[in-house]
């Protein structure tokens, strides 16, 4: 005799014989409320009904407290306690590089606070925190911005600077000369 094993979504499994039904036993996959189906009569009945099905051995139990050493997915322990070590001084990067960003352009506190937090984020790679990575790159590339800025900017607003206080005291020169001062000084 063969049979249908009813899952609890409807759906019919087999038809498979004793011997299969007492394999998905052992697996656990069948229930003694679970429902079967007579292959030909098409009646149902529960598991435990049917003669030749053996319960009362229990499914096969799991061992979870040895982990699968094989497989790809398989790691040494040790990465959260890796990540709580240096917590701190991600924080620390992580707020020099914010205000490092806001000063990035102000008489080099940009990279002073910059070049700092490349430290903290340093001494918490060296802890093992991978976490500090992004903001020792923030860091980084604040610090380049903030040498860029003046290497090539600053040179560009002093000689601005330079420009309008030469406007400035030309102003005043030909106000002390008793001569009006054009109302558009550069000329536009």
């Amino acid at each position: 005799m063969r049979y249908f094993v009813i899952a609890d979504d409807g759906n019919r499994y087999g038809p498979v014989d004793i011997q299969t039904l007492n394999q998905w036993i052992q697996e656990g996959r069948i229930l003694p409320s679970t429902l079967i189906e007579e292959e030909g009569s098409g009646a149902r009945i529960a598991a435990s009904s049917v003669s030749g099905l053996t319960f009362g051995q229990a499914p096969p139990t799991v061992n979870y407290s040895t982990p699968n050493r094989e497989g790809p997915f398989w790691r040494q322990p040790g990465p959260a306690v890796a990540y709580a070590q240096g917590n701190t001084e991600v924080t620390i990067a992580w707020v020099l590089a914010v205000v490092a960003g806001i000063f990035c352009c102000c008489s080099g506190l940009g990279f002073a606070f910059s070049a700092v937090g490349i430290a903290f984020a340093a001494l918490a790679l060296k802890k093992g925190n991978r976490r500090a990575q992004a903001p020792l790159m923030v860091n980084i590339f604040v610090t380049v911005s903030s040498l860029a800025f003046f290497i090539i900017a600053w040179p560009m607003l002093r000689q601005s600077f330079t420009r309008a206080e030469q406007m400035v005291q030309d102003q005043q020169k030909l106000q002390q000369q008793g001569q009006k001062a054009p109302d558009n000084p550069l000329g536009l």
